[in-house]
């Protein structure tokens, strides 16, 4: 069985979870590490084997939900249908889960949830089109990607908390942070992410009409949104090869974002919009009320991403819906900015070099000449740098404010995001410095952040 290095437990898991079920503040997960040690045993390993066998044989990949099926009960994995996940259908761990898994047959129904624990569990079983690398889900290796029990949940909660908290410091650090591994079938590795993404979005996928798995998708699709770039941030040397020298399944991305498109396509057409508006405004009450800034901060990207990238997909969205009005109305961009302001100064120790500004800088070069923009993405790009130089941030200039596509590694390759050239000006220690560096938004023109090349760093100014 795998042993997990702690990581640490997040002492704000209440304070952040305001409005979820309940959740221990000091719950923990058993760790994370550079690499998950330990394999599976022999008899777990022939058991997975078989599984995937059967799962690859029996089902292709699905890209969506069929809404035309019939609902019914499904006892264990399913191996006649293609693409056979259906959430309207009830499903019930097979003999093999039963006999690996207690809670296999448990109708124990948590606070904000529809379908049982057993229920879900079956549900599980029979994702296997776009979980394969994660089944079956009761094998020892396999069970930290699950939301399993109460014991799982904080975990995975806690995994959460911790990795995305290293992702938004990244901006700031400008470092490579999520350099965490989970090992995987045959030795290989995926990113520690997926403990909860995974979790989070099969747990919403199969019971998608419960407010708090909603809830848990949003997390994971704030997450998302926030790095739409985030594999600068994976301490890869290419797709499939880590800085260290292993790898990641053929089929992790496509896996990845299969899973995804099951989960968006569920929040679009089966959630409740209202539910969904309901958590959007309890997080930016949250993010105004809190003291701590991570607290703040968090709750604040959890509200805007709702409001940005959530809402206006459902199907039932109006934009001139009272209750939406009201909402973006009470958003604060000055409040906003300046909890965003408090996370970021909560990092920067005014008398640390960041990484981007070398020991033993090379001759000044001039000021350059830039080009305007229009005000508004002027002030975006303001805003981003502001995050990203910190208390060293003196302005922006827009290189030739030409903006060039971002798009996905894989076929059909479509558009992410956007990217343009900036010089941000900086101060340290009483010397001008210039850094080039790239500056992203996602595809709705939203998100603008800072992604620095490895390798740049900033020159000083004559």
């Amino acid at each position: 069985m795998n042993i997990l290095k702690r990581i640490g437990s997040i002492a704000l898991a209440a304070i952040l979870m305001m409005g979820a079920a309940s959740f221990s503040a000091n719950a923990q997960f058993k760790g994370l590490g550079n690499k998950l040690k330990g394999k599976v045993e022999k008899t777990i390993k022939e058991k997975v084997d078989k599984k995937k066998r059967e799962a690859k044989g029996a089902v292709e990949k699905a890209t969506g939900v069929d809404s035309g099926s019939d609902s019914g009960t499904v006892s264990g994995a399913s191996k006649s249908e293609v693409g056979s996940f259906d959430y309207k259908k009830t499903y019930t761990p097979g003999d093999e889960a039963k006999a690996a898994d207690p809670l296999a047959t448990s109708t124990e129904v948590w606070e904000g949830f529809n379908k049982s624990v057993g229920q879900l569990h079956g549900a599980y079983e029979n994702m296997a089109d776009f979980t394969v690398n994660y089944q079956p889900y009761y094998a020892d290796n396999n069970k930290y990607y699950w939301v399993l029990n109460k014991d799982s949940e904080n975990r995975i909660l806690n995994a959460f908390l911790s990795i995305f908290k290293l992702q938004m410091a990244s901006d700031i650090d400008h470092k490579k942070t999520l350099d965490m591994w989970g090992e995987v079938e045959d030795g290989m590795v995926i990113p520690a992410d997926e403990m909860f993404l995974n979790a989070y979005q099969t747990q919403y996928i199969a019971d998608p009409t419960s407010t708090q798995a909603l809830l848990f998708y949003l997390y994971a699709d704030t997450y998302l949104n926030n790095m739409a770039f985030s594999q600068f941030r994976y301490a890869l040397k290419d797709n499939f090869t880590t800085e260290d020298g292993n790898i990641l399944p053929k089929n992790y991305y496509t896996q990845r974002k299969e899973r995804r498109q099951q989960a968006d396509q569920l929040a679009n057409t089966v959630a409740s919009y209202d539910t969904m508006l309901g958590w959007a405004e309890k997080y930016f009450d949250n993010a105004y009320s809190q003291n701590d800034p991570y607290a703040a901060y968090f709750q604040l990207l959890i509200g805007e991403n709702i409001l940005k990238n959530c809402l206006p997909n459902h199907k039932d969205f109006n934009e001139d819906d009272t209750r939406y009005r009201k909402l973006v109305a009470k958003v604060d961009g000055s409040k906003g900015y300046k909890i965003q302001q408090a996370f970021v100064s909560s990092f920067v120790d005014p008398n640390l070099r960041p990484d981007w500004i070398p020991k033993n800088p090379g001759a000044p070069v001039a000021m350059p000449k830039g080009v305007a923009v229009s005000a508004a993405v002027q002030k975006e790009a303001e805003n981003a740098a502001k995050a990203y130089a910190g208390n060293y941030y003196k302005k922006v200039i827009f290189k030739n404010g030409k903006w060039f596509d971002l798009k996905s590694h894989e076929w059909p390759y479509r558009k992410n995001g956007e990217e343009t050239w900036v010089y941000i000006i900086a101060e340290f220690q009483g010397k001008s410095y210039i850094l080039e560096t790239g500056l992203t938004r996602d595809v709705k023109g939203n998100n603008y952040r800072i992604q620095t090349p490895v390798g740049n760093v900033a020159q000083p100014l004559q």
